[in-house]
């Protein structure tokens, strides 16, 4: 991929992603361009730690092979701390030219029309976050992720939609440039809810950076619509 972010913008997007991926992401073929563009792909150290993408193919036993390259996740994370933290960068892939956040996040089949696999679906990434059950009375709950520190509900973009999808998007980048100014690693999750309507969208962090994420977010929901502290 080529862009028009500075070295040092792409170092720290690449040290945040570590603080997500257990320091398992690296550059490959990082090269300086004529101008200001430089060139690079997002690699793995070790295909069976965090960030790793799987591979197409599925053996006898029903598992697909650990490839040496980064996930759709991983791409997604530092994307998007560039996009946030620095708007005006500009980034080409073979997805296309990215201008902002917006953007960002396009997934795609990467398998084949008879056994299609989503490029959000070739990594464990979405195993690895632990679950929690919240009880709202006596037989009643929803489950959310155990170290979410905030949340939005998110109820599509339709004329009557009371938590329209766009502006539940745009209230967690609030929340996730906050966090990433605080150098605080996070990840989103979108989890169903018991109405068919609605999901909701968290934002997870360590367990030991929780109540500190919490306070900076806090700040933010006097002047937000769906954003709400978990």
């Amino acid at each position: 991929m080529r862009t028009n972010a500075t070295v040092e913008q792409l170092n720290e997007a690449l040290s945040f992603v570590n603080g997500i991926f257990d320091n398992n992401i690296e550059f490959k073929n990082f090269s300086r361009l004529s101008g200001k563009t430089n060139q690079f792909t997002l690699t793995v150290k070790d295909s069976h730690k965090p960030g790793a993408r799987l591979g197409y193919f599925v053996n006898h036993k029903g598992n697909r092979k650990h490839l040496r390259a980064a996930c759709w996740h991983v791409h997604g994370y530092f994307f998007e701390y560039l996009f946030l933290k620095y708007p005006g960068v500009k980034i080409s892939s073979k997805i296309g030219k990215m201008l902002s956040n917006a953007d960002n996040w396009q997934d795609q089949n990467i398998g084949s029309l008879a056994h299609p696999l989503n490029f959000s679906d070739a990594c464990d990434c979405n195993k690895a976050i632990k679950m929690e059950y919240i009880r709202t009375d006596g037989w009643r709950g929803y489950e959310q992720p155990k170290n979410a520190v905030c949340g939005a509900n998110n109820t599509g973009n339709w004329s009557d939609s009371p938590c329209p999808e766009n502006v539940c998007i745009s209230e967690l980048d609030k929340a996730k440039t906050v966090l990433i100014n605080n150098n605080i690693p996070y990840q989103l999750k979108w989890c169903e809810t018991s109405n068919v309507f609605c999901i909701h969208g968290y934002l997870i962090v360590s367990g030991r950076l929780k109540k500190r994420a919490k306070a900076l977010i806090e700040p933010l929901i006097q002047d937000t619509r769906l954003l709400y502290v978990c």
